[in-house]
């Protein structure tokens, strides 16, 4: 069966029109005419809709040597990887904004730049960094670092794992 051989089998088993479906979607009834037709294929994010409204695989719509319509699992969550990755940017952009802040302290209070023998630390040198001033600067640009390196590198390294019926709930959360 085609993509558009498919569509008309699954809106007629559910009782629509070309209409009334083309209404769910937000789209002309010569769209779906069209798909219906062979004239042309619906779009990537018309093809997801479609899926959840007929409760299919895309792979189900879009391929033609899938001949059985199989339900999209509820069930599966997504991968929460991308919260992980966004709260290790946050934590590595923390560490930047503290490192620059450092930076800045340097230029803007040079008293606080000199070592006990009178002469100038580096930002680079640890000296600068645990000066007593810098202390608590120190000890949020290594905690912000940490949080953000951990973070990062726990999602690259943490494949996907669907989630265990016997569970109840996804292991990647």
């Amino acid at each position: 069966m085609t993509t558009g051989e498919k569509i008309r089998d699954l809106r007629k088993r559910q009782g629509l029109s070309q209409e009334a479906l083309a209404g769910q979607l937000g789209l002309s009834r010569q769209a779906v005419s069209r798909w219906e037709n062979e004239n042309i294929l619906p779009e990537t994010e018309t093809v997801l809709r479609l899926s959840a409204l007929f409760q299919v695989s895309t792979d189900y719509l879009l391929k033609e040597e899938v001949e059985t319509p199989e339900a999209c699992p509820d069930d599966v969550a997504p991968p929460r990887r991308s919260r992980r990755l966004l709260t290790g940017l946050w934590g590595l952009g923390a560490a930047g904004l503290l490192l620059v802040g450092g930076l800045l302290l340097r230029l803007l209070r040079p008293e606080l730049c000199l070592g006990p023998d009178g002469e100038v630390l580096t930002a680079w040198s640890l000296a600068f960094w645990t000066k007593g001033e810098l202390l608590p600067l120190t000890i949020l640009l290594a905690a912000a670092l940490f949080v953000g390196l951990w973070q990062t590198g726990r999602w690259y390294f943490t494949e996907y794992q669907p989630p265990d019926p016997a569970e109840g709930r996804n292991k990647n959360t």
